[in-house]
């Protein structure tokens, strides 16, 4: 294939995965067919088809090209950050501000399709979510090795926690900028603790 067909391809693609998006987002996941999207994208139904054999996979595709966007702005971030405990944050608190970017109706839909995912599709999907995880494991090793986190915490089982943490505090928020506010809130107090930092208060 050459590369101005890549590049087509690829265009494509994305035009189909944003127009997937709004109208998740408008109608609901359910109530959106494959025609539907190929009339907002201004493309052919089997053009849709020949991208994506099911709405399952368009769905995951989405997720995972949202991920690819937030993954490279992290590692961006993440070189500005010096200071690796303050790096530990940073991180953290450009994901929520940028999960709180995406529309409910597509969260609700991405985590009630997950359970049907075929494994192969489902490995690849946690293996790009582990890069995050990696980002911050990495930095929490490093501000331990530099005397920021006592070495008694335990850092992969820390960052274990509180990626359920995280998704415990994504779920609390969903109901207003009051219970986002607070759901914060008690990540921040759950993170410092986990970490063993501020033990002295």
């Amino acid at each position: 294939m050459t590369k101005n067909r890549q590049t087509k391809k690829q265009a494509t693609r994305e035009k189909i995965l944003a127009s997937a998006f709004a109208l998740f987002n408008e109608k609901g996941y359910e109530n959106t067919s494959y025609a539907d999207i190929a009339k907002h994208a201004g493309l052919g139904y089997g053009t849709i088809y020949s991208h994506f054999e099911s709405k399952d996979n368009l769905l995951v595709a989405l997720s995972i090209f949202n991920l690819d966007i937030r993954l490279e702005s992290l590692h961006d971030l993440a070189k500005t950050v010096t200071n690796p405990l303050e790096r530990v944050f940073t991180l953290v608190d450009y994901l929520w501000k940028y999960d709180a970017q995406i529309p409910r109706p597509v969260v609700e839909a991405f985590y009630a399709q997950r359970w049907h995912l075929r494994e192969d599709t489902y490995d690849h999907l946690v293996h790009k979510m582990n890069e995050f995880v990696c980002l911050v494991s990495d930095s929490l090793r490093e501000a331990q090795t530099l005397g920021f986190v006592p070495k008694q915490v335990d850092v992969p089982l820390v960052v274990h926690i509180l990626g359920s943490c995280y998704y415990r505090a994504l779920q609390d928020s969903r109901f207003n900028d009051k219970a986002r506010k607070k759901a914060k809130a008690l990540l921040d107090k759950q993170s410092h603790y986990l970490m063993q930092l501020d033990t002295d208060e």
